[in-house]
């Protein structure tokens, strides 16, 4: 009997379980279905390939297509790595991995180094954590940045942190805590500030320091002085920052994490940041927290978010949406993209009143639309404007296939130019060379040289040594356009050199004539560089983010390059007395659907007014108006703080644009007192805190210790694989950056201006990767290279894509030199879904290649909206090929919306 009650409980506990099972596989079935179940490849190329459904059919991530229910969805916003919340566009999955995800052994907590040869004791690495918290709303960000310093020492110390910053970011706070204790920092002219802080540490006092470098004004250093014996510092550092607007839809938040090792044309080598004895490790005992809080108010009611560089988790409120992510390693900028509604206004004003009196602070944002270019402009001749792509070729290139992607970007701007136009192409490394050699610096576009240029651009390589810009822009200062003509540069760059203001200087010295429109490649290029020398030429700059496709982004900038701008704007302020000061102080050209973002600090009670306006002219045109409202004024600080910021950058670039003493030393002054009005940092002012409350102990000096850098994503090849993990070793190494033997640039001549070898001390710390000795450190780094560049051409193909997967880029390369396209009947069919080019004859022209022009045209309009910016000057250039076919305008536009009615 006991033995049959045993049978039938077991028997019963075993269809408990199996009808438990049949339910989560049920559950589970239904939550796939209805996320749209899918696996994937390991993103690569520009391209994150899933399949979707029983049928296996491919979509790709990055361009924001999703499955759903077995079907593949396609978006017109191109993101990556999606799932949909409540309409919301969340990244829930990392595309890229860092060093320290890839290698789990090196992850050790209290790393332990020997700071100086000369000491036998060992040393923690006293940066414990950092972390970042903000708030996004509308245009700006408010940032918190913390840092936690602890003492494992015996003794007291003294730790120095250089890190980067978002250059427009205005700092205006700066505390300590230790031991429940708060230091809040005074902002103070650098010297005092250097002063009190270096006596406070003399006598054994806990001091705080934080500066603002005057080369790269994106980077900063916090010193933590006299930080007694087993005590915490946790430092907090609060900025405020201006958030570009990416393709008229979306803004961008960066924070960056790390300097990557920048190359001085001056030393012939990289260098640490700001010139410190700070040294690059290729993982760090830190990382970082991040969390963003997305404000969803009524009024900026925000459509969707987008993480490109890090998974993170998100919790989705009516307020906002927050994002976060932990134990990030500090190798790769942090970005946020956040799409806008598409029913915002496209003018806006904030007005806030600051220090409680009748000061205040107005932000006007104005986003001009096609009609205005319309109505203003008279046309533009491209032919008188000579095009010029440059691009970086050394050896930072090989990293990510940015030299494979740069072939691609290079390929669409040698298609996308329009016939009789001027163009050349520039490559640069520790040298530059010149694809068409003349006085003139150009060469028409035509057949031959479109030929010549597209296979130089396929045979490119990273194998130009370091990255010295400098030079190759003296150049083309040496070579102005001919007169009649205006230049637009495409510059194409990591961004990884060290004399920032010498390069900007320069190119603002040539912005008569010349406009830049620059692109930051990489994990960490220098935000400074790219966007200085857009502001200092009235260009444009992008970043591209890691893992994305360059020539979407060629593509709109040429796109920029090839419209019309409208220049000389201006505002004209109605029931004002005074308009105060304006950053910018001359308004950028503007671009059709581009933002402008311009700033008025102003004093008086006429604010007050309620008929106050203030409009946007373009010579004797009105751009828009918009009414200034005395009753939305808010009692904050953020738009005072970036107007200041505004000013004080416009002021650092004219300062750094003159070599008068006096007059440097009058801007300085300048620069101080907005800084100390506004009480924001700036090079010339710092931030200093004394714990006064402990006791004097001026018996012991504190030991400095430099914060290693974790290497930034991409730059891990200066290392070794990993070998050395040993507690206490610290090899003396060494490694050089050197052109490859035989590897002179092909292509006629190169001007060489650097034959010195290039060097940098970089010393191993314990879990960290060693470097080459000495005497192998050229030819195991340029080995390094030649590897990495040898993967990066075999993985981006600069052959011609398939029509079947990627129809917008195989149109791209079929379109000939002069704009039109040939296209076979059995082309014609796949592209259509089985229709004959008879279907799409029409009286408007009798000619097959006009006809198949249009075709390719109307194609790209209808069907891939949400590449324009990639087949924008593709097309534009097909519309005039068109005309040279004896079509008039509105022949042309009657010829394709009737070929679109027949798709």
């Amino acid at each position: 009997m006991n033995i049959i009650s045993i049978e039938i409980i077991v028997l019963v506990l075993a269809i408990v379980t199996i009808i438990s099972h049949t339910e989560t596989t049920i559950k589970r079935s239904k939550f796939s279905q209805n996320i749209g179940f899918r696996s994937c490849q390991k993103p690569k190329n520009g391209q994150h390939i899933c399949f979707c459904g029983k049928n296996n059919v491919t979509f790709d991530r990055l361009k924001g297509e999703r499955c759903n229910k077995g079907q593949v969805i396609k978006k017109e916003s191109q993101k990556s790595n999606t799932s949909k919340i409540n309409g919301l566009r969340l990244v829930t999955k990392a595309i890229h991995q860092s060093a320290r995800d890839d290698n789990k052994n090196v992850q050790c907590i209290g790393l332990r180094y020997k700071p100086l040869l000369n000491e036998t004791q060992q040393a923690y690495v006293p940066l414990r954590n950092v972390s970042v918290e903000a708030w996004i709303d509308s245009f700006a960000a408010d940032v918190t940045l913390t840092q936690i310093f602890v003492n494992q020492e015996e003794n007291p110390i003294e730790a120095i942190y250089v890190f980067p910053i978002e250059e427009n970011g205005a700092v205006y706070s700066f505390t300590a805590e230790i031991d429940n204790r708060t230091i809040t920092a005074v902002l103070k002219e650098k010297k005092k500030a250097e002063e009190e802080y270096k006596s406070a540490v003399e006598q054994g006092q806990t001091a705080v320091l934080m500066r603002q470098s005057q080369e790269t004004l994106d980077t900063f250093t916090v010193n933590v002085g006299a930080l007694p014996p087993g005590k915490e510092c946790r430092v907090k550092i609060t900025y405020v920052a201006e958030l570009d607007l990416i393709d008229g839809n979306s803004i961008r938040f960066v924070v960056p994490t790390t300097i990557a090792p920048r190359y001085n044309p001056s030393l012939g080598r990289l260098q640490s940041p700001d010139g410190t004895p700070a040294e690059y490790v290729q993982n760090t005992s830190y990382s970082m927290s991040f969390q963003a809080h997305v404000l969803r108010g009524d009024e900026h009611k925000i459509k969707q978010v987008a993480n490109l560089s890090h998974p993170v988790k998100v919790n989705v409120t009516r307020q906002s949406i927050d994002v976060s992510s932990m134990g990030i390693a500090l190798d790769r900028d942090i970005i946020l993209d956040i799409d806008l509604p598409d029913n915002r206004p496209l003018t806006r004003s904030v007005i806030e009143q600051y220090n409680d009196t009748s000061k205040y602070a107005v932000l006007l944002a104005f986003t001009p639309r096609l009609s205005d270019f319309i109505k203003i402009s008279n046309g533009k001749d491209e032919t008188n404007t000579e095009f010029i792509f440059i691009v970086d070729c050394s050896g930072s290139m090989t990293e990510d296939s940015r030299i494979g992607l740069a072939r691609e970007a290079m390929l669409l701007f040698i298609r996308s130019l329009p016939v009789g136009a001027h163009f050349n192409i520039i490559r640069f490394g520790s040298n530059f060379d010149i694809l068409f050699k003349n006085e003139s610096m150009t060469a028409v576009y035509d057949e031959q040289t479109a030929k010549e240029a597209e296979n130089l651009t396929r045979s490119m390589q990273a194998n130009f040594g370091g990255t010295e810009l400098l030079e190759p822009l003296k150049h083309l200062k040496d070579h102005p356009p001919t007169k009649g003509r205006s230049r637009q540069i495409l510059l194409l760059t990591d961004g990884e050199i060290s004399n920032t203001n010498e390069v900007i200087e320069l190119c603002r010295s040539m912005s008569s004539t010349t406009r830049i429109f620059s692109f930051g490649l990489g994990h960490s290029p220098s935000r400074s560089l790219v966007k200085g020398l857009a502001r200092a030429t009235n260009g444009y700059f992008v970043f591209v983010p890691p893992n994305s496709k360059v020539d979407t982004y060629v593509g709109s900038q040429l796109g920029r390059a090839l419209q019309p701008s409208l220049v000389n704007a201006r505002l004209e302020w109605y029931g004002l007395s005074t308009t105060g000061l304006q950053a910018p102080k001359t308004i950028p050209p503007l671009y059709i659907n581009d933002r402008v973002l311009i700033y008025q600090l102003l004093e008086g009670d006429e604010l007050k007014n309620q008929n106050i306006s203030v409009t946007l002219f373009v010579g004797d045109h009105k751009i828009d108006s918009i009414k200034l409202l005395s009753n939305s004024v808010h009692k904050q600080d953020t738009i005072r703080r970036l107007a200041a910021k505004a000013l004080i950058q416009e002021l650092q670039h004219e300062k750094s644009n003159t070599s008068d003493t006096e007059n440097n030393s009058t801007l300085e002054q300048r620069i101080t007192t907005l800084s100390m009005n506004h009480q924001i940092l700036s090079p010339y002012t710092a931030f200093v805190g004394v714990e006064t409350t402990s006791p004097k102990n001026n018996n012991t000096a504190s030991k400095v210790r430099h914060i290693p850098i974790q290497i930034s994503k991409g730059d891990e090849h200066l290392f070794e694989s990993p070998s050395l993990y040993s507690f206490g070793h610290r090899p003396s190494h060494y490694f050089a950056y050197r052109r490859v033997a035989g590897s002179r640039p092909s292509s006629g001549s190169s001007h060489h201006y650097s034959g010195m070898p290039m060097a940098i001390g970089m010393s191993g710390y314990p879990g960290q990767v060693g470097l080459p000795a000495p005497q192998q450190a050229g030819n195991a780094w340029m080995h390094s290279y030649a590897l990495q560049d040898s993967k990066a051409s075999s993985t981006i193909a600069t052959t011609t894509p398939p029509l079947s997967t990627d129809p917008v880029r195989w149109l791209i390369d079929q379109q000939s030199f002069n704009g039109a396209w040939i296209l076979n009947e059995n082309d014609i069919k796949k592209l259509t879904n089985g229709k004959s080019l008879s279907t799409f004859t029409s009286n408007v022209t009798k000619s097959k290649d006009a006809l198949t022009t249009a075709l390719a045209i109307a194609l790209l309009e209808l069907k891939h909206t949400d590449q324009k910016n990639l087949w924008y000057g593709i097309v534009e250039k097909g519309r005039k090929r068109l005309s040279g076919f004896g079509l008039s305008n509105d022949q042309i536009n009657s010829l394709i919306n009737e070929i679109k009615n027949k798709l």
